[in-house]
């Protein structure tokens, strides 16, 4: 599949009602023309414990509402669950070529990792980890949002923006400020 344009990247929601509320809020302000999620979006998961704000019915509701307009791609991650119901496919690998570049979209827990093909992407998109990561190594680019819903070490809970130039910019989920920019391809357009 071939996406352009504007892409907004989260993961790890873990079923938060106000952080999903947020990128609601996020995602009208952004306006991107397509929306990649790097999975774990309803349930909450043994490690994490249990948040004040669980909402699993409407988190599904959200992402019902936001999958309507046919620019959501998903992964499945570790704790998504044939009962949470997400109203759309999640493979556990999805090959997409992103403005230009062949990438390939992953939660990055074992399974995940065991389908991935063993050639080499230009970008790496992912979450499981809860924690950002912009990086270019070997000539590949690494993107991984953090957690909406269970930040670690200290990061806040965030999303990135890839521009159709590929400059890169992690965002605040509660203000919708930059926290990071970055240009790892350089000069290029693709």
């Amino acid at each position: 599949m071939e996406l352009n344009g504007k892409i907004l990247f989260a993961s790890d929601l873990h079923g938060r009602r106000e952080r999903m509320k947020l990128l609601e809020e996020r995602i009208l302000e952004e306006r991107p023309d397509w929306i990649l999620l790097g999975g774990d979006l309803v349930y909450y998961g043994p490690r994490n414990g249990i948040p004040d704000d669980r909402d699993e019915e409407y988190v599904r509701e959200a992402l019902r509402r936001l999958s309507s307009g046919g620019n959501l791609i998903s992964c499945r991650g570790n704790c998504d669950r044939p009962e949470d119901e997400i109203p759309f496919e999640q493979p556990l690998v999805s090959e997409i070529l992103l403005n230009g570049k062949e990438a390939v979209l992953f939660h990055g827990h074992e399974d995940s990792l065991l389908a991935l093909s063993s050639r080499k992407y230009e970008c790496y998109l992912f979450g499981h980890t809860h924690v950002p990561l912009v990086d270019m190594r070997e000539g590949s680019l690494f993107l991984n949002p953090g957690s909406l819903g269970f930040p670690k070490e200290g990061s806040e809970p965030g999303y990135l923006i890839i521009h159709e130039d590929w400059s890169i910019e992690r965002k605040s989920l509660a203000e919708g400020k930059a926290l990071l920019k970055a240009r790892p391809f350089g000069k290029e357009a693709r």
